[in-house]
């Protein structure tokens, strides 16, 4: 299955760009990222080790599939192409919502060809929550909630500071590892991130928040009206000239 879904992942990358980004690009672009992954959560860059090793697949291969936001960038930014998908979220809660209950959620706009390799991981560390995550065979994760009672939905976002910095799935995984909304949050913050995504959060209290982010500033929005929204282009005004969704 692993080998099964990174073949298609090259496949798929190397279409987007045909005769000008070839997969030995994506791979060289990858391990750029690499060490920025292993400053921010090295026991991850050891996950992904494990399912190289797991797999008997090349440890670049596995790590540049990791990245697979960052390299669906590539060819995007030199061309400013608005036609590759892109996904929704939402959250509700309180008067909102049905009971009270807090709802969050998204749609995964990625092509259709990767639909056979989901998978839903359950996590369980020693001294952090453990979680449920959605993602590919052979990913480290997208999103998903916590014991804690955290979720996390996301959107990517085209931004024109894409830069060397921590892939976004890395950032995924270490917001579910928290407890506490505020410490997920900072988990999004304070990291070098490579690109621009924006983050959507929800607690069991009902609080939700949205992190809009570029890989260089973001902005965090409390939504106290108990539902929000978020598609692929960036809200905050100071943000759209770095907009190329």
């Amino acid at each position: 299955m692993i080998h099964g879904v990174i073949n298609k992942f090259f496949e798929i990358m190397e279409a987007k760009a045909p005769g000008k980004i070839s997969k030995d690009t994506y791979l060289a672009l990858s391990e750029n990222y690499l060490q920025y992954a292993k400053e921010y959560a090295s026991g991850l860059v050891d996950e992904v080790r494990g399912i190289a090793e797991g797999g008997d697949i090349d440890f670049k291969k596995v790590f540049c599939f990791n990245c697979i936001f960052e390299m669906y960038d590539v060819p995007r930014i030199p061309t400013l192409a608005k036609s590759l998908p892109g996904c929704t979220c939402f959250a509700v809660s309180g008067d909102a919502a049905a009971n009270d209950d807090v709802f969050i959620g998204q749609n995964f706009d990625l092509e259709q060809a990767f639909q056979k390799y989901n998978i839903i991981l359950k996590i369980k560390p020693e001294n952090a929550p453990s979680s449920l995550i959605y993602t590919f065979a052979g990913s480290i994760g997208f999103l998903g909630v916590n014991s804690a009672g955290i979720g996390l939905v996301m959107n990517n976002m085209v931004s024109s500071d894409h830069r060397q910095g921590v892939p976004f799935g890395f950032i995924a995984r270490k917001v579910l590892q928290k407890e506490r909304v505020g410490d997920a949050i900072g988990a999004i913050t304070s990291a070098r991130r490579a690109k621009g995504i924006n983050y959507m959060l929800a607690d069991k209290n009902g609080e939700l928040f949205d992190v809009e982010a570029t890989a260089t500033d973001c902005e965090v929005r409390c939504h106290i009206e108990g539902y929000a929204g978020h598609t692929n282009h960036y809200i905050q005004q100071r943000f759209r000239p770095y907009d190329l969704g």
